[in-house]
């Protein structure tokens, strides 16, 4: 007789843990995954591995981005974005930036954070980029600008890539 009351009961329980859920913000590290990466420029080459993400180019210069949007939800307070890689002789990642979409369906964002530390450790290399205090007000791209001078092809790897939410 007890069964059907306590069925319910999980039931109402289930209900309201997953009704809050998505509200509830994890404070840490949250890693994202290299295959998320896009881009809208022809000439870079995304290559996804199980290990990671592999950018080439056969083209010289400088405005080379790939995009990724950043698991955010109301109420996060991002702090720092840590960035595994390494790059060839004559590649480099010469930016790390947030970009906010507030407006819905909004085709461009606004840039809210830009760190222009040149990254061009020739050996697997973890940076962290420290963010002060940005608080979202929509959705979230992580931006990598990349640049490559040298004869041939170059080739950016990207390892682990994390935001680091309080």
């Amino acid at each position: 007789m007890d069964c059907p009351r306590r069925s319910t009961l999980v039931s109402l329980v289930a209900l309201l843990v997953l009704c809050t859920m998505p509200t509830v913000a994890v404070a840490g590290w949250r890693v994202l995954p290299t295959t998320g990466f896009v881009t809208e420029n022809q000439q870079l080459t995304l290559i996804n591995t199980i290990g990671g993400l592999w950018l080439r180019s056969s083209q010289n210069g400088d405005r080379f981005r790939v995009f990724q949007g950043l698991p955010v939800t109301e109420g996060d307070v991002i702090d720092a974005i840590a960035l595994c890689y390494r790059a060839e002789a004559g590649t480099d990642i010469t930016a790390i930036g947030l970009l906010d979409f507030i407006v819905p369906a909004a085709s461009t964002g606004i840039s809210r954070r830009v760190d222009t530390t040149d990254l061009n450790s020739r050996t697997d290399t973890c940076y962290v980029s420290p963010v002060a205090d940005y608080v979202p007000a929509g959705a979230v791209n992580l931006w990598l600008q990349l640049h490559f001078t040298f004869s041939g092809e170059g080739t950016i790897y990207i390892g682990a890539v994390a935001v680091h939410v309080k």
